[in-house]
């Protein structure tokens, strides 16, 4: 699991117990990003890869990222020890038509408002690494596996509202990385409108939204200046 997220072993350490490995892991952000394997250079990526921003209900988004909470939402509710809240691998799963996305490819978080006006509660809260696109299940069980430990969604729920709601149009699944957490207070779609990420809020499209270089760049720039 260690080699699995960067760590080479360095050598072996002697105790009293017998002999143990020591590894270790470079740190920084001058090292080489792997784009294909980004956990190996986790939590830093490349800016030359796509982007995308990703659009999350409410209900599932502090479930996910308890850390990017909504400065109006109870943390209370949300201390308890789920594997899916704590983990850095997570789930996302959409029946979207756009299913290009690629390893190292990055994703901000959109959290949809739950109050109006939209505008202002909707907001962007995080920026992920997609790690692995996985799309063409034949079974049920086999996108499950695919889900476990990483969403809160129920075995049951999956089944009816996810694999089963467009038989002819199964659901794909991309495994990312959660990597870092805007700073509070976290930028709103009538902010991402007057910065020109994203300019008509009116025509948001559904699926996924590409934004490039310049637009990511204005984004965060915006939520860090703020802090």
């Amino acid at each position: 699991m260690l080699k699995g997220w960067g760590f080479i072993e360095h050598g072996t350490k002697t105790t009293k117990n017998g002999d143990e490995i020591v590894l270790i892991r470079p740190f920084g952000k001058n090292l080489p990003i792997d784009i294909k394997n980004p956990k190996l250079s986790f939590p830093f990526f490349s800016r030359k890869t796509r982007k995308y921003i990703i659009k999350i209900e409410p209900q599932y988004h502090t479930e996910l990222f308890p850390d990017s909470i909504n400065t109006r939402e109870d943390k209370s509710k949300y201390t308890e020890n789920e594997p899916h809240r704590n983990r850095i691998g997570k789930v996302y799963i959409s029946h979207s038509k756009d299913r290009h996305l690629q390893s190292g490819d990055i994703i901000v978080v959109y959290r949809m408002g739950d109050t109006n006006p939209k505008k202002y509660s909707s907001t962007v809260t995080s920026i992920c690494i997609v790690e692995q696109v996985i799309d063409g299940f034949k079974t049920f069980e086999d996108f499950y596996k695919s889900c476990y430990r990483r969403t809160m969604i129920k075995k049951e729920v999956l089944e009816k509202d996810w694999w089963n709601k467009y038989p002819k149009y199964r659901p794909f699944v991309i495994k990312f990385l959660y990597a870092h957490s805007f700073p509070t207070p976290k930028p709103t779609l009538n902010d991402l409108n007057r910065i020109g990420v994203i300019p008509d809020i009116m025509n948001i499209p559904r699926g996924f939204i590409e934004i490039d270089n310049n637009q990511f760049d204005s984004l965060v720039k915006f939520a860090y200046k703020r802090k």
